[in-house]
């Protein structure tokens, strides 16, 4: 037993140090959130004797609202490319061709789940969050991406494609000298399909970007 709970800890240890992170991350933000609305809950009883010290609580939590919303940022950045690295993703869907290009099984996920009509009614708002980051060549690019539809994952946007997640069977992945095997398709798989795609539409209209 405890080796198979070892097994699975070391082929899952990026995704449990991203859980245990965000468990005190949340709970620390929790705790100082408590803290202050309990000192102006106490400050407000003296009357307004000391506003000032209000004011002072009250920016305090706007300076942790905003660590919070930085935070948040740079945990979608470590997940993404901790999840780049440790999945299997881009290699059962992507080939590295310089740039990496969608093999015949990527192409197929993206099709079945709605890749293009995602993308058509969605492209203005990802653009704008690849602008945001300003990336200069198209590698910044193609982060970017992945960046952006990880960050979208809880947005209203992704819902339709969640469904389809939800109620699709599992896929065959067949690789050469092994046995075929069953996959199911997660919403990670979809965002790194999704993102090559979408770095490509961004580099075809933004031609300023290097590319060589």
């Amino acid at each position: 037993m405890w080796s198979s709970i070892w097994t699975y800890i070391s082929n899952h240890y990026p995704m449990i140090l991203i859980i245990i992170a965000l468990v005190v991350i949340v709970w620390k933000a929790a705790e100082k959130w408590f803290n202050f609305q309990k000192d102006i809950e106490e400050v407000k009883k003296n009357n307004g004797e000391n506003e000032t010290k209000i004011n002072d609580c009250e920016a305090q939590i706007g300076n942790i609202n905003d660590a919070l919303k930085k935070m948040q940022e740079d945990i979608t950045i470590i997940r993404t490319h901790l999840i780049e690295k440790d999945s299997k993703t881009a290699k059962l869907f992507s080939g590295k061709a310089s740039p990496r290009k969608l093999n015949e099984m990527g192409l197929k996920v993206y099709k079945d789940f709605g890749g293009a009509n995602f993308l058509n009614n969605n492209q203005k708002i990802l653009f704008d969050m690849i602008d945001e980051k300003e990336p200069q060549t198209a590698l910044d690019v193609e982060n970017a991406a992945l960046e952006v539809l990880y960050k979208c994952v809880d947005n209203n946007i992704f819902n339709d494609v969640k469904v389809l997640v939800y109620q699709s069977k599992a896929i065959i992945i067949e690789e050469k000298g092994k046995e075929p095997m069953e996959y199911a398709i997660t919403m990670n798989d979809i965002c790194f399909i999704f993102s090559i795609e979408l770095r490509d539409r961004y580099l075809t209209e933004h031609p300023n970007v290097r590319q060589e």
